[in-house]
C-alpha cells in the first residue's frame, strides 16, 4: 500500500505540477537554500513554458491531440476541460482539475506508458526464448529510488539473456562515494558468482554519479565495458538545494563532488546517457548530457516515466548492446 501510495504521488506531482510555487514561499528569505529553491522554481517554471511552446506546433497557445503523438485520449479528454478540442497550459497542467481528475489521468498515463509503443518490441521478444550470454547487468539505484521502480527495466534486460543485479542502496540519501564503495564490492560478488570479466552497469538519475565515481576512483581493474545512465544530473539539478542527506548537497550545479568527476564519459566504458524531455527531477534539463557518451533525448517522458518508456529501453537496449 505504501508503494502504491508513493507511486500515485509520485505520478500526481508530475503530470499536475503539485507543490512547485508554494515551495518557494516556505523558504527563509535572504538564506543561500531560499534562494536556491526560487532559482529552482522559476527555471522549473520556465521550463515547462518552453517545453509547452516547443510542443505548440502552430503557435497559437493551445495543444491538439495531434501535437502530443502517444498521449492517451481519455486523459486528453478530461484535462480539455471546456471542451473545444484544444489545451491551454492551465489545463495540459491539469491545474484546478480535481484530485480525482488528477488521479485518474495520472493512472491513465502509467497505463498507457506500460503498453509497448510503436517501435517497442518488448512485448514480442518477452515470448522468445532468451539467448544466454553477454555480461551480466547490475541496476543501480537513483536518490530515494524503491526497487519496484526497476521493475520493468529488470524484465526488458532479462528478455535479453542477461543476468541481472539490483544494487540495494536505499533510501540512497547519502556520500555518493560511500555508495561507490558498496557498487565496488557488488561488482566484485557478481564477478565471481559467474565467472564473467566484465559487468554492464544500468542506472537512473544519482545511480549514474555513483557508478561514474566508482569507475573514476575506485575500480582497480577495468571491471565495466557498458554503462546505461537514465536521467542523470552529470551537472547537477538545482533540486539538490532542498533534498534531505549530503547525495543532495552533492548534486548542487558545480557542488566539489561534481567537480571532481571528469567531464567526459569514462575512457574504456561506451556509456549511454539517456535524457527525459520532461524532467520535472533534473534541471536544467540539458544536465544529463556528457561529452564522450551516446547522448539521447526522449522528448515525452518524465523523470520517472522514463523507466517505462518504450523509446527510452529502445535506447537502453542499444546502449546494452553496442
Amino acid at each position: 500500500m505504501h508503494a502504491r501510495l508513493m507511486t500515485l504521488t509520485l505520478a500526481l506531482a508530475t503530470l499536475a505540477g503539485c507543490g512547485r510555487a508554494p515551495v518557494a514561499t516556505q523558504a527563509v528569505a535572504g538564506t543561500p537554500q531560499a534562494q536556491g529553491i526560487l532559482d529552482w522554481t522559476a527555471r522549473l517554471l520556465q521550463a515547462d513554458a518552453d517545453a509547452f511552446k516547443a510542443k505548440d506546433a502552430n503557435g497559437d497557445g493551445t495543444l491538439t491531440v495531434a501535437e502530443l503523438p502517444g498521449y492517451p485520449a481519455a486523459a486528453f479528454t478530461q484535462l480539455d476541460t471546456d471542451h473545444d478540442g484544444k489545451l491551454t497550459r492551465a489545463e495540459a497542467t491539469a491545474q484546478g482539475a480535481s484530485l480525482a481528475t488528477r488521479a485518474k489521468v495520472a493512472l491513465e498515463y502509467a497505463a498507457a506508458a506500460l503498453k509497448p509503443t510503436e517501435g517497442d518490441d518488448v512485448g514480442i521478444e518477452f515470448f522468445k526464448a532468451a539467448t544466454p550470454g553477454g555480461n551480466p547487468v547490475l541496476l543501480v539505484p537513483g536518490y530515494l529510488d524503491l526497487k519496484f521502480y526497476f521493475g520493468l527495466v529488470d524484465k526488458r534486460v532479462k528478455a535479453l539473456g542477461r543476468s541481472t543485479t539490483y544494487v540495494q542502496l536505499f533510501p540512497n540519501i547519502g556520500d555518493i562515494r560511500l555508495a561507490a564503495g558498496i557498487l565496488r564490492a557488488e561488482v566484485q560478488r557478481v564477478k565471481a558468482a559467474t565467472g564473467a570479466s566484465k559487468v554492464d552497469l544500468v542506472a537512473h538519475s544519482e545511480g549514474g554519479l555513483i557508478a561514474r565515481y566508482y569507475i573514476q576512483e575506485l575500480m582497480e581493474t577495468p571491471d565495466v565495458e557498458r554503462l546505461v545512465t537514465l536521467a542523470t544530473p552529470y551537472h547537477g539539478t538545482v533540486l539538490g538545494y532542498i533534498g534531505p542527506g549530503q547525495g543532495a548537497n552533492q548534486m548542487q550545479p558545480k557542488s566539489t563532488f561534481l567537480n571532481s568527476l571528469k567531464d567526459h564519459a569514462p575512457d574504456g566504458v561506451k556509456t549511454t546517457s539517456i535524457r527525459a524531455g520532461l524532467d520535472e527531477i533534473i534541471v536544467p534539463h540539458d544536465s544529463p548530457i556528457l561529452a564522450g557518451a551516446d547522448n539521447e533525448l526522449v522528448q515525452v517522458c518524465e523523470h520517472a516515466s522514463i523507466f517505462v518508456s518504450g523509446k527510452a529501453w529502445g535506447f537502453a537496449k542499444a546502449g546494452l548492446q553496442r
